[in-house]
């Protein structure tokens, strides 16, 4: 084939894609990479790419590159793929060169690399990117709209910015609330320094910017909603002879969302009260605690925490006699099970007889496989927003973005265009499946699947809380 390469000119494109991704001829392909001119250079380069052999050669060898080749390099990553690119955007936005960082975030933003947040969020390489700030901020914003979200508030209340950066900041924030996030900001001392701020700055724009964002503001967290309920009622009080007609109206929307929150907000910190009282009573009413769950569905998933730490205790004090009773529960709330699975493991240990043995098995099988959410979208804009959801509010379900591996209990996340591959591959068990779809009428060739419908406009906050109420059912 290398004869072939240099003695038939018109056959070098066919010999490379033939040969592309190919670890076995990763040796010939970088021979004649070092000889090539200019036309097919580039072919080369994405070719090696293609294979893990080629990756790890660019990877040793890429700052001994020709300027050029670097930036080829990059562009020809292959992002959102099987292989690890990890390490190689680490190198990259590591190194000193500015013009090629800003390259591989335009890359990064335009593919959705979701595994270099651990980099772009690390405080000791925050000055990295400063000469990059618009490229960078845009990066973020579009992959991690939650972790951003902190991130900017927190520099505006802590950091020493001019009024023109924190209206940069707001807009960026504006972008990401508006899309519906659910976001938790229960630092008291935060919120309060962070209006308290904004109000000292006598910035009429900075402030429609402020109040823009608190209209669209979603949180599930009560000690968010009291600190930004009291701040709006600080910033009022404050502005009051100085408020025109618009920052009037616009209090007078955010009042109208801030009620509409408690709604869900109140029926959520009740409930968890109320289940609370049912466990501290002397004898524990397992249906009673099972029709809780299907009643309040939303309040056990966000205060999951605490009622698998209510579980826990009272399988600890539970009973010989009253562990079947127990399994029957863990079988009917399997993904409450795997929370509390090393509580069942040290109950089932405490017993030497049948019911040990039981619930042995019970928990062996449990360890096999959590329960996950899958996110299969077209639109990875909606992906990024939802993927920062779930494990911003639910932090010990797997979210996986890239996965044909779906099971009976896990939650599949789909629109017209992915459901309809699951359905040719024969790979749709998912009995908690929804569909995203631009409209209606789409939705009924899908009917017999029985999937949820979410319609446009999407509202992260609306598909977070239908979501939330079947992920521990």
């Amino acid at each position: 084939m290398s004869r072939v390469y240099d003695s038939e000119p018109e056959l070098r494109e066919t010999v490379i894609i033939e040969y592309s991704g190919n670890d076995a001829a990763v040796d010939l392909l970088f021979e004649k990479y070092r000889d090539a001119g200019p036309s097919l250079k580039g072919l080369l380069i994405q070719s090696l790419l293609n294979s893990r052999k080629g990756i790890a050669y660019f990877y040793k060898q890429f700052f001994s590159l020709e300027r050029g080749d670097q930036e080829i390099v990059i562009n020809c990553l292959p992002f959102g793929g099987s292989h690890n690119l990890s390490e190689f955007f680490k190198m990259i936005l590591e190194a000193e060169k500015f013009d090629l960082k800003e390259v591989l975030l335009i890359k990064i933003k335009e593919h959705y690399e979701f595994s270099v947040k651990e980099i772009l969020f690390d405080p000791a390489r925050e000055s990295e990117f400063v000469f990059m700030e618009k490229e960078y901020l845009e990066t973020i914003t579009r992959l991690f709209p939650v972790s951003t979200l902190k991130k900017l508030l927190t520099e505006i209340t802590y950091g020493d910015l001019t009024v023109n950066k924190i209206k940069q900041y707001f807009q960026a924030i504006h972008e990401v609330v508006r899309t519906g996030v659910a976001f938790n900001l229960g630092d008291k001392g935060l919120t309060s320094m962070l209006f308290s701020k904004i109000t000292a700055a006598n910035n009429p724009d900075l402030n429609r910017l402020f109040l823009s964002i608190l209209r669209n503001v979603k949180t599930f967290d009560i000690a968010t909603y009291n600190n930004l309920n009291e701040g709006l009622g600080i910033f009022s009080i404050n502005r009051e002879k100085q408020m025109s007609i618009r920052e009037g109206d616009e209090i007078r929307k955010i009042r109208k969302n801030f009620t509409d929150l408690y709604v869900d907000i109140r029926r959520i910190e009740e409930g968890i009260k109320s289940f609370a009282r049912m466990f501290a009573q002397k004898e524990l009413n397992l249906e009673q605690v099972s029709g809780f769950f299907t009643r309040q569905p939303l309040c056990i998933a966000i205060h999951i925490k605490r009622v698998s730490q209510l579980i826990e205790t009272r399988l600890a004090d539970a009973e010989k006699e009253e562990l079947k009773q127990w399994v029957q529960f863990f079988n009917r709330f399997p993904m409450v099970a795997y929370r509390v699975r090393a509580a069942i493991l040290q109950k089932a240990r405490s017993y030497t007889g049948t019911e040990g043995s039981v619930l042995q098995k019970f928990h062996q099988a449990l360890t096999e496989k959590p329960v996950k959410i899958v996110i299969a979208l077209t639109n990875k804009h909606i992906t990024a927003v939802l993927r920062e959801q779930f494990r911003e509010l639910l932090p010990d379900v797997p979210v996986e973005t890239e996965s044909d591996d779906v099971e009976d209990e896990d939650v599949l996340l789909c629109d017209t265009v992915t459901l309809k591959d699951f359905i040719l591959k024969n790979t749709l068990p998912s009995q908690k499946l929804f569909l995203f779809i631009e409209d209606i009428s789409e939705f009924e060739s899908f009917k017999p699947y029985n999937p949820r419908p979410f319609l446009k406009p999407f509202s992260a906050y609306r598909i977070i809380k239908e979501i939330l109420k079947e992920i521990y059912l």
